[in-house]
């Protein structure tokens, strides 16, 4: 049970008022997104706006490790340096802007599992890995329908691309992302991809 600032002691409470209070902030991001630069203190802000009411914490890098499901998420020893390479890595391929959609969906799909992998907080990751996300996809002029995503799915093939295969991540991913048109104020459905990956992937001590 995470110590609160609501006081709240039943878990089952705790999960309502965060499920309630980061979906109010989630929503609010549309209109009022978190300024940054796509990197590590942009995804610190964006944690500290959606888990500011609930916990003193908020934004700051957790001090444990943390295993989920068999998966081992970046030692914490090591957290702060492997997020600086993948982010240093974001920022060269230039946040992905200016891409076709085959490469577009390799490099968000590579990044969405790096973070992932680096699982930098005690607690909220995937949503603000979800926000973060929604943020660099619309710089490159997409949307990404999370609501379509299956939790179990997603489960299955992140782990996937822990082991080294992104491309069942990528097969998820793919029918999530629609391009927005500006000229026609709709959002166009990306229906195929090339997944020709050769990036490295993470490679960080244990």
């Amino acid at each position: 049970m995470l110590r609160n600032k609501l006081g709240l002691k039943d878990p089952e409470k705790l999960e309502e008022a965060e499920f309630s209070i980061t979906a109010t902030e989630i929503s609010a991001l549309d209109e009022d997104p978190v300024p940054g630069n796509f990197d590590l203190e942009h995804l610190q802000a964006i944690h500290k706006r959606l888990f500011d009411q609930l916990y003193d914490w908020a934004g700051e890098l957790r001090t444990v490790d943390l295993v989920k499901d068999g998966t081992q998420f970046a030692h914490v020893a090591h957290l702060s340096r492997a997020a600086t390479d993948v982010f240093a890595q974001l920022r060269q391929d230039k946040w992905l802007k200016n891409l076709d959609e085959g490469a577009f969906l390799d490099g968000f799909t590579h990044y969405y599992s790096e973070v992932n992998i680096l699982h930098p907080f005690r607690e909220g990751n995937g949503r603000v890995q979800r926000a973060f996300f929604t943020l660099l996809a619309k710089y490159s002029g997409y949307h990404v329908a999370w609501d379509r995503m299956n939790q179990e799915d997603n489960i299955q093939a992140s782990i996937a691309a822990y082991r080294g295969n992104e491309e069942p991540l990528a097969e998820i991913l793919c029918p999530l992302l629609e391009w927005i048109d500006k000229d026609y104020f709709y959002f166009k459905r990306v229906d195929s991809h090339r997944f020709t990956t050769d990036r490295t992937m993470h490679n960080w001590p244990k």
